[in-house]
């Protein structure tokens, strides 16, 4: 036999394996494309069986479960706009819930959401509002059940929603922290008024608001601005909620009227007795002072002195002399009037 024919024959078997080696190779796409075949037909259907799987899985969980009490989990009231709460805002109430051990263990006051609205058709003013909670209101974890609610109804105190405008009036921290002798005249805001917002039996007797305390100190002596917040009564609504005040600090002082003074005549030293002087009219006057509170009320009469001066007065005749007047007072006292203001003064020769 030939070389060539020897050679021939070696090459069918390695054709052979290659056939089969193809083969083999082949088969596994029909493994992977089988798996993914059968996950596309009928996803639908697949879907709902699953879904009614899970579902099936909690109800047995939730029926072969235990109970648990939570506390104090709050309600979310929604209310018309049209109305308030003026009694509790955020009741509380106690849930009973069903569910596995390892679930409940998770869960926690926080874990569940409680809403409820009222319905103004309802409402009837004057009376208590009774709002009834079911599991309906209530969200809650996968796999928890709300077996009860306690209290199931509660009792809400609603009034009707109004607004209307009111005065600012003043308040402060200390009026007495002045200086002596000063004191607060008058103060203006700026808004004067603010909207208040809140049940109708309560702004029914609200006719104006006090602003927070004004801090007043000794080395206050000028007016000056300060923008202060504004006090609202409970269940109510401010707007706005801050304003502007100007503070006016005066000397705080006092009128006094002293009567029946007598006048003093003033002469010039050199003219004593080459005159004769004689008043006219009335030898007495009355004087209007003003001064510091403190001040007036220690000062004496006798510190008061009202005189008229006719020092310039060189020849006989009848004059008509301004009366004037000092006051023995270290103190700053002002003259607001003498009366009468003028006296009449007859001057003659002396003999």
């Amino acid at each position: 036999m030939s070389q060539a024919a020897t050679e021939t024959k070696k090459k069918i078997p390695n054709e052979e394996i290659s056939k089969e080696a193809r083969k083999e190779t082949s088969k596994e796409p029909v493994k992977v494309s089988w798996i993914g075949g059968f996950l596309r037909r009928d996803i639908l259907r697949k879907v709902i069986a699953l879904f009614f799987a899970i579902l099936f899985y909690f109800t047995v969980i939730s029926r072969l479960g235990v109970e648990e009490e939570v506390r104090n989990v709050p309600v979310d009231i929604d209310l018309p706009m049209s109305l308030i709460n003026i009694g509790q805002l955020n009741p509380k109430v106690t849930i009973i819930i069903k569910g596995s051990k390892g679930i409940l263990k998770q869960t926690n006051r926080a874990s569940f959401k409680i809403k409820a609205s009222v319905k103004l058709s309802d409402y009837i003013p004057g009376e208590f509002y009774t709002l009834r909670l079911d599991t309906s209101n209530i969200s809650t974890p996968l796999g928890v059940k709300v077996e009860r609610i306690e209290p199931r109804d509660l009792s809400l105190n609603l009034d009707r929603k109004i607004s209307k405008k009111v005065k600012v009036v003043p308040t402060f921290t200390n009026k007495d922290a002045l200086t002596q002798g000063y004191a607060v005249d008058k103060v203006s805001f700026k808004p004067s008024e603010v909207m208040i917002a809140g049940p109708e039996s309560i702004l029914e007797k609200i006719y104006s608001v006090k602003s927070a305390p004004i801090p007043l100190s000794s080395s206050l002596i000028d007016s000056f601005d300060y923008e202060t917040n504004i006090l609202k009564e409970p269940s109510t609504s401010i707007s706005p909620e801050k304003v502007k005040a100007r503070v006016e600090i005066i000397r705080k002082s006092k009128t006094v009227t002293i009567k029946n003074l007598a006048i003093k005549i003033l002469e010039a030293p050199s003219k004593t007795g080459k005159f004769k002087v004689e008043l006219l009219s009335s030898p007495h006057v009355a004087v209007t002072l003003n001064g510091l509170n403190s001040t007036i009320d220690l000062l004496k009469s006798t510190s008061v002195k009202p005189y008229i001066d006719i020092s310039s007065l060189d020849t006989a005749g009848t004059f008509s002399v301004d009366v004037a007047c000092w006051i023995n007072c270290k103190d700053k006292i002002m003259i607001k009037n003498i009366y009468p203001e003028k006296v009449q003064v007859k001057i003659t020769s002396a003999k």
